[in-house]
């Protein structure tokens, strides 16, 4: 288990924390960790608890099982808009879907 660094914008953080502050779901265009590895958010613990490698094309599609709704999106379409903002509008760019898990300070 190591530590890893994720940067979110202020309104990207709130968006997830108000969907739900103990799973957080992000899309990023590397890895930024392995499996188990932990990183601080807000001095919140979280677990890297799965990772997938998946394309733009396949989020397009099939709307990922409502990715866009734990991301905290209003819709798919905000969700691909944002997501094409940020990594391009490639269909076949690889990117990393990270799912993290808030370890609960003792006492919780």
């Amino acid at each position: 288990m190591k530590q890893f660094n994720l940067k979110f914008t202020e309104e990207n953080l709130n968006r997830h924390f108000n969907y739900n502050k103990d799973m957080i779901f992000t899309i990023r265009d590397e890895p930024k960790g392995d499996e188990g590895d932990v990183t601080l958010i807000k001095n919140i613990i979280y677990d890297l608890i799965y990772m997938e490698c998946i394309t733009m094309l396949s989020i397009e599609e099939y709307a990922w099982d409502e990715l866009w709704k734990l991301e905290g999106f209003n819709s798919n379409e905000e969700y691909i808009t944002e997501i094409r903002r940020i990594y391009g509008e490639d269909s076949n760019k690889e990117l990393y879907l990270h799912v993290l898990k808030r370890i609960p300070f003792v006492g919780e």
